[in-house]
């Protein structure tokens, strides 16, 4: 799905795995959050970079 919504429709999508396991159990959940928090949080501030267009 990611490839046709970046070719059809210029959407960007990622896809954002925290553990080596498909469907980890819901008690590990919490431990994953704050282990990759900051780090999530930082790749979703990098959101505000890059090109922005400025009406003439």
């Amino acid at each position: 799905m990611q490839d046709y919504n970046y070719l059809a429709e210029g959407i960007f999508e990622i896809t954002i795995e925290f553990s080596c396991c498909h469907f980890p159990n819901a008690s590990s959940l919490p431990d994953y959050w704050v282990e990759n928090k900051d780090a999530l949080v930082n790749y979703l501030l990098l959101a505000h970079m890059g090109k922005t267009w400025r009406p003439l």
